[in-house]
Parts: C-alpha cells; sequence; structure tokens
C-alpha cells in the first residue's frame, strides 16, 4: 500500500451519520480518529477472518489436532 497523502471523497450521507454518531459520543469525534479507529477494525477483522479460515481448515481435517499435539509434542 503506497504511503501517499490522497484526497478521498465521502458520501454525504454517511458524513451526516458519522456526526451525529460523534455527536452521541458513539464515535470518535475527529476525522482522522474516525479513520484510524476504521482501519483498526478493519485489521482486527482480517485477523479475525484468517483464524476463522485456519479453523475451517482444523475442523475438516479429523487428524490435524491429533497430529498437531503429536508435532509439538503435547500428550493427551
Amino acid at each position: 500500500m503506497a504511503r501517499q497523502h490522497r484526497s478521498v471523497r465521502i458520501d454525504v450521507q454517511l458524513l451526516d451519520q458519522l456526526e451525529r454518531a460523534a455527536r452521541d459520543r458513539l464515535v470518535p469525534t475527529t476525522f482522522a480518529e474516525q479513520v484510524d479507529r476504521a482501519l483498526r477494525l478493519l485489521l482486527a477483522r482480517a485477523n479475525d477472518r484468517r483464524l476463522r479460515q485456519a479453523a475451517a481448515l482444523l475442523a475438516a481435517d479429523p487428524q490435524a489436532d491429533g497430529l498437531f499435539d503429536q508435532l509439538h509434542g503435547y500428550r493427551r
């Protein structure tokens, strides 16, 4: 991802909703804080998705749990 300053267009309705939510203290007040929080949330959701995919792969292979334990020296 390029680290450049860029202008973005934001939907007017979205800005209105953000302004109302900021007044109600549901979201950060400044736009910079809102962007920071949104990007952190985006990364957290990406990490959650990665974990869910890994869990699904483990669940797809019934032997995977036992093999993981064997590889790491855990006893059952």
